[in-house]
């Protein structure tokens, strides 16, 4: 599969133009983006554009959580959760590009460019972090998980790290599923209902695409 990842310099380049990741935006984040309809040949090709998340990026993060079901939200939060408090948000929102770094990625509907999922990192330790991952219900089984995985595992590598901790559901079959496809790799502990998998960085150019 083809990515399309664009650079921080690049994603500022395109936020002073007026558009961020290919998708124009309108000023304000609370203010919803102007999202003019995806060419015929965007929407066929399918291939989401991957671009880091900014901390004026709210209303990315708001569109995949509102994507979520709430069994999904469950799955990946541990614990129902119907909204974003204000002081979680600001914490997903509270982005470097380096110790802590968040992946969306975008794809072309008919009614117009979609943030349909997110991975997160954030830095435990020298070589390693924890990451997280979210992709909207509607949108799941089209490669877009492993997309993000995949690419945060790159973008991992070139920030000097070895190890990716995640902490998923028991219960989470598939989102163990994708990991391990990923990142076969590692050790996984089990506490209780949690396990942690441990997920050794291969070299860039091993990791499946």
């Amino acid at each position: 599969m083809t990515v399309s990842l664009c650079s921080p310099d690049r994603t500022q380049a395109q936020a002073r133009a007026g558009q961020v990741g290919g998708v124009p935006r309108q000023r304000g984040e609370t203010r919803r983006r102007a999202a003019a309809p995806c060419s015929r040949r965007a929407i066929r090709r399918a291939v989401p554009l991957v671009r880091e998340l900014t901390p004026r990026d709210g209303a990315a993060l708001d569109e995949v959580f509102a994507g979520l079901s709430p069994r999904s939200r469950y799955l990946r939060f541990h614990a129902p959760l119907h909204q974003l408090s204000s002081r979680f948000r600001a914490t997903l929102l509270d982005v470097d590009g380096r110790d802590r770094l968040t992946l969306v990625a975008v794809v072309c509907t008919p009614e117009g460019p979609r943030t349909a999922g997110i991975v997160r990192l954030a830095r435990t330790g020298p070589r390693e972090a924890e990451v997280a991952i979210e992709v909207a219900d509607a949108l799941h089984r089209q490669g877009i998980g492993r997309l993000l995985l995949t690419t945060i595992g790159q973008r991992a590598g070139e920030l000097g790290l070895t190890h990716l901790t995640a902490e998923v559901l028991a219960e989470n079959t598939p989102a163990l599923a994708l990991f391990r496809s990923v990142f076969p790799d590692g050790p996984t502990r089990r506490a209780g209902g949690i396990l942690t998998l441990t997920c050794r960085l291969p070299a860039a150019s091993d990791i499946p695409g």
